[in-house]
Parts: structure tokens; C-alpha cells; sequence
């Protein structure tokens, strides 16, 4: 459904609709940067398999899911649900990011701790690593979450103007009937 051309040219000239595809983008940016960042892992996991030793490149790539590759898709198609005002993507995101956010210590204190459970540190490891230097832009990302909802309220409102008004009693009338006694109302 085309725009109507007065709609389009409000949104190109608004100052809110640039300033929203701008920290919209970032978030993009950062999805495809995990998305990315997240296929260097997994490729070590698809030259590494060895027959027989399939648990250590499972854990990996779970690992890998879980701290870059799915976070990073969530941003990317969070994003794009966004320029569709979307409040609810925001709000998940949100979570995601808050939820990475506690697995990247996590799982490097686990990496850390592999070693006498038996595993390979660099399954953890690697995949930690990769992200802990974009722990910054987590932070970051999380401020621009918050811009894009004061974004998203200033173009358009949350409330639609509907609300529901407090029921009020109404004073009791005398009618007169046709037989001329009087009821109450």
C-alpha cells in the first residue's frame, strides 16, 4: 500500500523519522556484526569435527548460538520490525540484549572452569572472545533501544486516545405515568 506523497515528504523532512532510521540502522549493524562474527566459529566447528568426537563441536556451536548467531539474527529482524513501529520487538529485544549480556560472563566463567570437568576451554572460549569486545556496544545498544522507544512515543503515541471513564450514578427522576401515579427512575 503506497503512502500518500504528503505522508511521505512529513517523513523524509521529520526530524524524528531521520533520528529513528539512524538508531534503527545501528541496531541492524550490530545484529549483522554478531550474525558474522558468529559464522567464524562455526566454521572451525565444520573443519573441526573429527568421526567420533562430535560432543565438543556440539557444545560449540550451542554456545556460539546462544551468545552470537542468535542474539545477532534477533537485532537484525528485531530492526526491521521496528521501522514498522513495532513496540513489541522493541521490548524483546531488549530482553535479548539484557540476556546476553548475563551469558557472556557466564559462559566465560564456564570456560574457565572446563577444564577439570573435562571439556576443551576453546569451546567456550572462542566464542566468548569474539563478543566480549562488543560488550561496549551491548551497553550502547541498550541506550539506543531506550532512544528508539522515546522515538517511537514521540511519532506516535502509545495510548490511541481510548480510555475508559469511571462510571457515574445518575439522579434518581420522578416520572409521571399515563395513569398519573409517579414512579421512580
Amino acid at each position: 500500500m503506497p503512502l500518500d506523497p504528503a505522508i511521505a515528504d512529513a517523513r523524509r523532512s521529520s526530524t524524528a523519522y531521520r533520528n529513528l532510521r539512524t538508531a534503527i540502522g545501528d541496531v541492524k549493524l550490530v545484529g549483522g556484526l554478531f550474525v558474522i562474527l558468529g559464522l567464524i566459529p562455526m566454521a572451525l566447528v565444520g573443519f573441526s569435527v573429527r568421526r567420533g568426537d562430535t560432543i565438543g563441536p556440539r557444545i560449540l556451536a550451542v554456545v556460539n548460538t546462544l551468545v552470537l548467531l542468535g542474539p545477532g539474527v534477533w537485532y537484525f529482524a528485531a530492526g526491521i520490525m521496528m521501522q514498522r513501529m513495532s513496540r513489541p520487538a522493541l521490548r524483546q529485544a531488549t530482553w535479548v540484549a539484557r540476556a546476553q549480556l548475563v551469558l557472556v560472563p557466564g559462559a566465560l566463567l564456564i570456560g574457565i572452569f572446563a577444564h577439570p570437568l573435562g571439556y576443551e576451554p576453546q569451546i567456550f572460549i572462542v566464542p566468548v572472545m569474539l563478543t566480549v569486545f562488543f560488550v561496549p556496544a551491548l551497553i550502547a545498544l541498550m541506550f539506543t533501544f531506550r532512544r528508539i522507544g522515546g522515538l517511537m512515543n514521540q511519532i506516535e503515541p502509545e495510548r490511541r486516545g481510548f480510555e475508559a471513564m469511571p462510571v457515574q450514578s445518575l439522579p434518581v427522576q420522578q416520572v409521571q405515568t399515563r395513569a398519573g401515579d409517579s414512579t421512580d427512575r
